[in-house]
């Protein structure tokens, strides 16, 4: 009966290692890109809710204004993005003890809104819902969208 020698062993395992690299490279990518399209469907979401809270504002004869990026979730003496404090039903935003989960997802989003009179146009608003944050790989992403509103005032 013959063994393997060492050298045949050395090579079986250089080449199963240069099989393996590959093979890893391919899946922390692709959990890369996960995390990455994960994050732009939350700032997808939270512009939306922003966006959806001005024209509840709007149609109720409140006059929207703008705010410079502020966080998504309360960051210690820094207040939460005035359009998304009532994630928990209350105006402190989310509580990081009993929404943990959500409030490590969220912790990185930023919210901008942009509110002015569309165009000169008289009873009638385009608001802009930015969210940055900044992906795993430290690569700053905004996701922008925009909504035309009619504003009535009271």
């Amino acid at each position: 009966m013959r063994g393997y020698s060492l050298i045949e062993i050395v090579l079986a395992t250089a080449i199963l290692a240069v099989l393996i690299v590959p093979v890893s490279m391919l899946f922390s990518g692709s959990n890369q890109q996960f995390d990455h399209q994960r994050s732009r469907m939350y700032a997808h979401q939270i512009a939306k809710l922003a966006l959806e809270r001005v024209a509840m504002a709007a149609s109720s004869g409140v006059t929207p204004s703008g705010h410079d990026y502020m966080p998504v979730l309360k960051k210690g003496s820094i207040a939460p993005s005035p359009w998304l404090v009532s994630f928990d039903a209350s105006t402190q935003g989310i509580d990081e003890s009993e929404w943990q989960g959500l409030a490590q997802l969220l912790s990185d989003f930023e919210l901008f809104m942009e509110i002015r009179s569309a165009s000169g146009t008289s009873g009638l608003i385009e608001a802009v819902a930015r969210v940055r944050f900044k992906t795993v790989t430290m690569q700053e992403v905004i996701v922008e969208l925009r909504s035309y509103l009619a504003f009535s005032e009271s």
